[in-house]
């Protein structure tokens, strides 16, 4: 049976859709500048790339890669726009901790605190630098947010 990319990718998107404070979510990257002042904060959720890893006698494994993109923009100029944008960043955190209804994922064998996206992956985190442009010159914020999940291919 073959890894169910999509409904991995569709279980992340709607996790990240919990995050508060956020206008605007969409699966399609937009630039921030195409993202007009009302519909930011904005989180855009695009997949990066795969590696798989195959050994005899065992179900293939798959990490798979994803960005989570975020878009604060600010016209008080009192309060910069990293203001928000690190409180989204921390909501995208608490939003991939395990949730104590959530299904273990096949072959999981109790691997933490991370999500399991209701048992479609092993694991679902943040991994690698979360890069930042915090406004500094400007009213707009940007965060890239790094992403991997760990599945499994299910049985046949």
């Amino acid at each position: 049976m073959a890894l169910d990319r999509e409904a991995i990718f569709a279980a992340l998107f709607a996790r990240l859709q919990t995050v508060p404070g956020v206008v605007t979510f969409s699966r399609r990257l937009r630039d921030w500048n195409d993202v007009p002042p009302e519909e930011q904060p904005a989180l855009f959720l695009t997949t990066m790339d795969e590696t798989q890893q195959n050994e005899q006698g065992r179900p293939p494994k798959h990490l798979l890669r994803a960005k989570a993109w975020v878009y604060c923009r600010s016209s008080d100029t009192s309060v910069p726009p990293s203001t928000k944008l690190n409180q989204i960043v921390s909501a995208i955190e608490t939003a991939l901790e395990r949730q104590s209804n959530e299904a273990t994922a096949l072959f999981s064998g109790g691997l933490g605190w991370s999500t399991t996206l209701g048992g479609l992956v092993l694991h679902a985190w943040i991994t690698g630098p979360v890069v930042t442009d915090e406004g500094t010159f400007g009213d707009q914020a940007v965060a890239v947010v790094p992403i991997e999940m760990l599945a499994v291919t299910p049985p046949k």
